[in-house]
């Protein structure tokens, strides 16, 4: 078998010289070469937390890493997980350095067909204790209706991490 055939079949085959080749990506893409003649290509995305609703006054979420780290952070809410509710998760995206946020969901129930707005007051303390500190509903904002049984958080993801992160 000759050389080029070999080294084809044993996965050692190199196309050209690498060396001169600059690697850049789009948002939310990492391109790195972790050793010579490897390239690796990632989703720039860590999923930090996901779990059971996040609930007002519930127990604060033990993110992976601090939020810190990146440059965003995605929180990924419900505005209503009643039953019978019109109901999907919305993406809300902030600095990865913010410590407090909020965010206004629209859903709809079907009994009543009337837009309503689900609304959660949200901080991260230490880097990584996400807490949910308010959440509501409300159909003529600023008039809020605070209780538990309106709006969550279901997941928290890091997008484009910062070497030595935001601090």
């Amino acid at each position: 078998m000759s050389e080029p055939i070999r080294s084809i079949s044993e996965g050692t085959f190199v196309i050209g010289d690498t060396n001169g080749l600059t690697f850049e990506s789009g948002p939310g893409i990492s391109v790195s070469q972790p050793s010579e003649g490897t390239v690796r290509i990632a989703n720039d995305e860590t999923v930090l937390w996901s779990g059971a609703c996040l609930r007002q006054g519930g127990p604060a979420a033990t993110l992976a890493e601090s939020a810190s780290n990146f440059e965003k952070i995605e929180i990924y809410a419900v505005p209503n997980p009643q039953p019978g509710a019109f109901d999907f998760p919305q993406v809300f995206t902030y600095p990865g350095d913010n410590t407090n946020g909020a965010y206004m969901c629209p859903f709809m129930i079907n009994t009543d067909l009337k837009g309503k707005f689900a609304v959660g007051i949200w901080t991260i303390t230490n880097g990584t204790s996400f807490n949910l500190v308010a959440a509501g509903q409300t159909d003529s904002y600023p008039s809020v209706n605070w209780n538990d049984s309106y709006g969550g958080v279901v997941k928290i993801v890091g997008i484009n991490r910062i070497a030595g992160g935001n601090a």
